[in-house]
């Protein structure tokens, strides 16, 4: 990675300052490295399985995982344990960039997503329904 430092127009307190962000940033990269999966039925999906993408991610911030319409998502029993990740649903294929209706995700016999440990998660867009209680 390269890094350009230009000389700033303003106070030598206020350049040490953006000297010192600058110097983070360039000596540091994978502190801002973030995960993004894609879940669906094309062929731009890294994944047609929400486990398999929570299962990809870490147990770092910055995990996404963004989880098309265009598959059946049924007889999901997704298990988070341990990871930050926010799952994110209602874009048509694994390529849209646009949020439409909602993804659709169901199980009739267990719970569709069992948080465990130390997880911080956020869900969006998502109708999950038919979980067993």
């Amino acid at each position: 990675m390269s890094c350009l430092i230009v000389r700033p127009f303003f106070s030598v307190h206020a350049a040490t300052r953006w000297l010192i962000a600058a110097a983070l940033v360039c000596a540091a990269p994978h502190v801002f490295a973030f995960n993004v999966f894609h879940v669906g039925g094309d062929a731009a999906c890294d994944f047609n399985n929400i486990q398999q993408a929570v299962n990809a991610s870490t147990d770092s911030d910055g995990n996404t995982i963004f989880v098309a319409r265009n598959f059946t998502y049924s007889n999901q029993h997704v298990v988070i344990n341990g990871r930050k990740v926010n799952i994110l649903g209602g874009y048509a294929t694994c390529s849209g960039t646009t949020v439409g209706d909602s993804t659709q995700i169901t199980d009739t016999s267990q719970s569709v997503i069992a948080i465990r440990g130390n997880s911080v998660v956020y869900l969006a867009n998502l109708d999950i329904s038919g979980a067993a209680i």
